[in-house]
């Protein structure tokens, strides 16, 4: 078995530059590639793949959950940049974690959470 070294993301994007920017600045993640085709932003061995092609009309789940320190910052930093609550923070299992639903400013659903 090959070792694994990390997880890539996929998201495509109208507009890479606009995400790139929405990410990194949200979440504080590290711009690693950013041209008007492909984007790569990173925390650690996990990255986020924007890559060009994306329709920004049509709304996308994908999959992709944050995990933070302050949830109610998180959501503030969300809207500022541009995005979008979907579901504002809630404690779906009384007591374990607060969850948020958002969209970036293409349309693709994503969440975060913070653990209690």
């Amino acid at each position: 078995m090959s070792e694994l070294k990390g997880l890539k993301i996929l998201i495509d994007s109208q507009d890479v530059k606009r995400l790139v920017k929405f990410y990194s600045e949200t979440f504080g993640l590290s711009v690693t590639s950013e041209s008007e085709h492909w984007g790569e932003i990173e925390f650690g061995t996990a990255s986020i793949g924007l890559h060009s092609g994306g329709d920004a009309s049509k709304e996308v789940w994908t999959s992709l959950s944050f995990t933070v320190s302050d949830i109610e910052a998180a959501t503030k930093a969300v809207e500022a940049n541009g995005g979008s609550v979907v579901q504002p923070p809630y404690d779906p299992r009384e007591g374990a974690f607060l969850l948020a639903t958002y969209k970036d400013p293409e349309n693709n659903t994503f969440m975060a959470s913070q653990d209690l």
